[in-house]
């Protein structure tokens, strides 16, 4: 009776419809693996992606599977189809049928004075610096899906063309507070300290407050901009 209650669970489980499961990164590797327990009244189970631009499959059918992402469809569906063999019956049908939305990047924008990300600084080191410096971290995630939960991936977004993951600082505004308790506020353009800026951090005195704030940022090559969330804070020693 157990057995029979298992096998109606597994057939509404693995039930063909398309399952709304979460999002694809564009220009990343997908690592697809199913999980063996599920599908052990069935064989012969293969996986196809509709959607993708490149997928490969393993010598083992319940092995890694890699599935590229096209470029330039963010908002794009892609499906997986799961299709096996049932032992009991012998009959051959689709599942499973999987749909993912295609969405940009996994990883986040790093900003960043001499490698710090705030707390205390030296002034000679900040006026060597120079500049803030950027660059993308992109994040190599391995999770299980809610849906479903017999599939893991492993996402490797940095693999397939870290050109495309160039950020650069459009602007961004310095400020300090004066001894007198005044705000002084001065805006730079590109990483780069202006020349006023340079000469203002000079005279700034031990135990003042420097931040960055409104920064800038823009992927090289395009012309949309995005604001970064707070600002870095460094206290000059």
């Amino acid at each position: 009776m157990k057995r029979f209650l298992f096998l109606i669970l597994i057939s509404i489980y693995l039930s063909p419809y398309s399952q709304s499961c979460g999002s694809f990164y564009l220009n990343s590797i997908e690592e697809i693996k199913l999980e063996k327990y599920i599908f052990r009244h069935y064989k012969d189970v293969v996986l196809n992606c509709e959607g993708c631009s490149s997928f490969t499959k393993p010598l083992d059918s319940l092995d890694i599977y890699k599935a590229i992402l096209p470029k330039n469809k963010e908002g794009g569906k892609v499906y997986i189809t799961i299709t096996a063999t049932n032992l009991k019956n012998g009959e051959r049908k689709d599942i499973k049928r999987l749909l993912f939305t295609i969405k940009d990047r996994s990883g986040f924008i790093n900003v960043n004075l001499c490698g710090k990300y705030g707390g205390e600084i030296n002034k000679s080191d900040v006026l060597e610096c120079g500049s803030l410096d950027i660059h993308y971290v992109s994040k190599r995630e391995f999770k299980t899906l809610d849906c479903p939960s017999f599939i893991s991936r492993n996402i490797y977004p940095e693999l397939i063309n870290p050109e495309l993951y160039k950020y650069e600082i459009v602007s961004y505004k310095l400020l300090w507070v004066t001894t007198n308790g005044h705000a002084i506020t001065i805006s730079n353009k590109s990483n780069n300290f202006s020349e006023i800026s340079k000469k203002a951090i000079s005279k700034l005195p031990t135990g003042s407050s420097l931040t960055f704030t409104n920064i800038i940022v823009r992927r090289v090559g395009s012309d949309n901009i995005e604001k970064l969330k707070g600002g870095l804070v460094y206290l000059i020693k």
